[in-house]
Parts: structure tokens; C-alpha cells; sequence
């Protein structure tokens, strides 16, 4: 076999390989999806559940930012395939945010009881959100929650700081620069934003 016959097969191979790997994530995607749409939120009755519906969700948005990844890398930034999946990370990320709204004005945060990555999962989801003005608003009126979290050891320091940094920049489009330490710019944001603590 010559050589530029072989290079040829190597890359349709390289090029199905990828493409069954963009599948498999799309399918893991679509299971999460299924497993929390059928949630009944209202019946989460123990603390297993509660853990197990939350880190279905970081999977979900994990698994998501995966396949944007591969994507980017396989097709590049200009493709019709990059485009498709960010829409379709919008979408999920939306659904995401809706579902931690619904779950937080349920249940409150979780308790440091559930662990590391379901204690994370809501404020990662939160901030996986654009920044509409709605977005912003829901993000002020739960930011409490997460403080109360924060003081009873559910969230670290940095954390929360980062949510308020986030904040900050969506509201006034720059970035949040102090000489402050973590805990001092903490609570400056705070103060900053004319956030409520509880």
C-alpha cells in the first residue's frame, strides 16, 4: 500500500473516531437530560436523592463543555459544527439554570452533607448563564442562599468570591480589580452590588 493511500486511511479513521466520540458525548448528554427532566423536583425525599438529582446536573454541564471542546478542536471555530453545539450548550445551560431556580426555592442550598460537587453544582450552574437582565436580577434576589452557604462552610471563600466577581463584570461590563484580600473583597462586592446577606 503506497504511502498517501495509507495517510488517507489513517485520517477517515481519525475522522470516524472523532465523530463516534462527538455521538457518544451527544447520547451521555441526552441521558442526563432525560434523567432530570423525569425528576419530579417536589420528590427528592432523601438526602441520597438530593445528592445523586445534583450531580446529574454538574455531569450534564460538565459533559456539555466536553463536547464543545472536541468539537472546537475537530471543526474549528468558524464551523457549522461549533456553532450547533455552543446553540446547543445555550440551551442546556438555560435548562440548567431554570431547574437549579425551581430546586433552590424548593430546597435551599445543600448541606456540606452531600458533598463537595453537589454543594458546587448550583452556583457553577448559575454561572453558567449569559447575563439578561432577568438573569442578573434572579442572581442578586438567590445570592443570599449561597452567602448563607458560604458562612456555614457549604461553599468556599473562593467560591463565592468568584460568583461576586462574575457578577460584578456582567453588571458593569469590566472586570473587578482590588488589592483587597479574598475575605476584604468579599465583602466590599457586597457592599459594591447592594447585595442582601439573608
Amino acid at each position: 500500500m503506497d504511502n498517501s493511500r495509507s495517510e488517507s486511511l489513517n485520517y477517515i479513521l481519525i475522522a470516524f473516531l472523532c465523530f463516534q466520540t462527538v455521538i457518544g458525548y451527544a447520547q451521555k448528554e441526552d441521558s442526563l437530560l432525560n434523567v432530570i427532566k423525569s425528576t419530579n423536583l417536589e420528590f427528592l425525599p432523601t438526602t441520597q436523592r438530593n445528592q445523586d438529582y445534583l450531580e446529574t446536573i454538574f455531569k450534564l454541564d460538565q459533559e456539555i463543555r466536553n463536547a464543545v471542546t472536541i468539537v472546537l478542536q475537530q471543526d474549528g471555530l468558524e464551523s457549522k459544527a461549533y456553532e450547533n453545539i455552543i446553540e446547543k450548550q445555550k440551551e442546556i445551560d438555560r435548562y440548567l439554570f431554570n431547574k437549579m431556580v425551581d430546586y433552590l426555592t424548593i430546597y435551599g442550598h445543600p448541606s456540606a452533607e452531600l458533598g463537595e460537587i453537589a454543594c458546587f453544582t448550583p452556583l457553577l450552574i448559575f454561572h453558567h448563564v449569559s447575563g439578561t437582565s432577568e438573569d442578573l436580577e434572579l442572581k442578586e434576589s438567590f445570592f443570599p442562599i449561597f452567602y448563607q452557604a458560604y458562612l456555614k462552610g457549604s461553599l468556599e471563600s473562593n467560591s463565592i468570591y468568584f460568583y461576586l466577581f462574575r457578577l460584578h463584570s456582567q453588571i458593569f461590563n469590566r472586570e473587578f480589580e482590588s488589592e483587597l484580600n479574598e475575605e476584604n473583597q468579599i465583602e466590599f462586592l457586597i457592599q459594591l452590588l447592594h447585595l442582601q446577606k439573608e
